[in-house]
């Protein structure tokens, strides 16, 4: 983002300067710009989710519009395949999707809770009688996650060309769920 702002504040100081002579050079300067972002497109991604807080146990429902940087329209040529990770305090990934984009658009949801399953659990003191409840699909118990703040992010391969820091990332709380 600060080098958006630099470059537009480069454009504006040589817009208030330009002589006569000078008007060649910076249509040149500015054909160069468009040719480059024709030659190296990039991406942006925006997550809509339905909520800004979240309760254990509950699911973060969202839409993803993935768009081109140069118009800001939704880019249907690039990438495919969206990539949605949540993170907790501790940044380790918890969740991961990958979604496919069509039409610069997807969908999908991030369950709040894990799924284990007690036959490959190895900690001491958990047994099959759990009082969490069972996954009918996957015969998995199923546990809200810790309550706390995590991280949503998400992007394409194609953004990770230019760094991590275009990534879309997104903080929400997770309370305890009330009695």
């Amino acid at each position: 983002m600060k080098r958006v702002f630099l470059i537009l504040g480069s454009l504006l100081l040589l817009v208030f300067h330009v002589r006569a002579g000078e008007v060649d050079s910076l249509s040149r300067w500015v054909s160069h710009i468009r040719g480059f972002s024709h030659l190296y497109p990039q991406e942006k991604v925006y997550l809509h989710c339905d909520n800004t807080a979240y309760f254990q146990g509950d699911t973060i429902w969202f839409a993803a519009y993935v768009t081109s940087a140069a118009t800001l329209k939704p880019d249907t040529c690039l990438s495919k395949v969206l990539y949605v990770e949540m993170l907790n305090e501790a940044g380790e990934v918890v969740s991961t999707q990958r979604l496919p984009v069509e039409g610069g658009h997807a969908h999908g949801r991030i369950p709040l809770c894990d799924e284990f399953d007690p036959r490959f659990n190895n900690e001491k003191g958990t047994s099959r009688r759990s009082y969490y409840p069972i996954n009918p699909r996957t015969r998995n118990y199923v546990r809200p996650l810790p309550a706390g703040y995590y991280e949503v992010r998400a992007y394409t391969r194609a953004m990770l060309n230019w760094g991590t820091d275009i990534c879309f990332s997104r903080v929400f709380p997770v309370f305890d769920k009330p009695e």
